[in-house]
């Protein structure tokens, strides 16, 4: 399945939901991880912007060797080259909670604003190169909702709390392109991308206070290299990539107190930060060659990954208790 054109426009402009879009289209795979998505044939990377894609494959070998596993599920994403006519292109999306119902556990309206701004363009740098940017920026502030009661410290009378906390989630996200034709034969393409989401005041509600939130954001770089060389009816590609993910959370609350945890009441503190940090660094080399009536493809591929992981999760203790108040007669 190669999806293009009006059929790629038909699909989410938001990139949770492009991605759900094409997992659903894949199927299910191998192993217990899902389907694989491969970014201009490097595995790993992250999801490019919409306006970037120039078409997807959906399951195009399932037998081929030069991928992690067999079997479908595989999503192969290509990007778009530059052009030799400058173009732009730009969207925005906006959402309020105007049309939006009252949560019947709210005392009040949960606030909410959508901004979405996503936009690409490029052209020529002279008559050897060309260029493209794609750049996308999302700013959402949800409104969460805190439910429960809460018990008094000196009688323990049951009182009812309620509150709505302002969540600020931010994603950005910039990825420029580089094509420079070496000889008439001889391709070379530089690509490097950036992306940093942030979301504040995570965790909070349900029966979770604002004391209970925390700061969760992460980084991701990726840089490609790329060089294809054709021959006759022989085509060499040697690729290679360097991919960093990064993914921090630090409690809203700094203070060293145990975490407590009450049944069906409200409950307060969550002193963790963990952090997870994340390399790889791949080379590929693949050479395709037609000779009569028969096709050839053999290769190589090298890589090498890196893990770097901190938890401070329940350091410090959970306490929990039950819900029920006993009375002794």
């Amino acid at each position: 399945m190669v999806i293009e054109g009006a059929a790629l426009d038909a699909l989410s402009d938001d990139p949770d939901d492009l991605q759900a879009d094409l997992q659903a289209l894949a199927g299910p795979s191998a192993g217990p991880n899902g389907g694989s998505i491969y970014v201009d044939g490097f595995s790993g990377g992250d999801l490019p912007a919409k306006n970037a894609i120039r078409e997807v494959r959906i399951n195009q070998n399932p037998f081929s060797p030069e991928y992690d596993k067999l079997g479908y599920g595989r999503i192969e994403i290509f990007t778009k080259p530059g052009s030799d006519k400058y173009h732009a292109t730009a969207d925005y999306n906006l959402g309020t909670e105007v049309w939006n119902s009252r949560n019947p556990y709210a005392a009040e309206k949960a606030p909410f604003l959508l901004n979405e701004f996503e936009g690409g363009g490029g052209g020529p740098l002279g008559k050897r190169a060309s260029f493209t940017v794609d750049a996308q920026r999302n700013m959402v502030d949800n409104g969460s909702i805190s439910n429960g009661v809460a018990l008094g410290p000196q009688n323990l009378a049951v009182s009812p709390f309620n509150t709505v906390v302002t969540s600020p989630q931010r994603f950005t996200k910039v990825s420029p392109r580089m094509d420079y034709a070496l000889s008439d034969n001889h391709t070379l393409t530089a690509q490097y991308g950036v992306t940093h989401a942030d979301i504040q005041d995570a965790g909070i509600g349900g029966f979770d206070l604002a004391s209970r939130g925390y700061h969760s954001w992460y980084d991701i770089e990726t840089a490609q290299v790329a060089e294809t060389a054709v021959a006759g009816t022989t085509v060499n590609d040697i690729r290679f990539q360097y991919y960093r993910n990064s993914y921090h959370t630090e409690a809203d609350s700094r203070d060293r107190k145990s975490r407590y945890s009450v049944h069906s009441t409200v409950a307060a503190r969550r002193p963790a930060s963990p952090s997870i940090r994340r390399t790889t660094s791949s080379f590929q080399n693949y050479t395709s060659a037609l000779r009569g009536a028969h096709s050839l493809r053999f290769g190589m591929r090298v890589r090498e990954q890196g893990d770097d992981n901190l938890s401070t999760q329940n350091f410090l203790g959970t306490f929990t208790f039950g819900a029920a108040i006993w009375s002794l007669r």
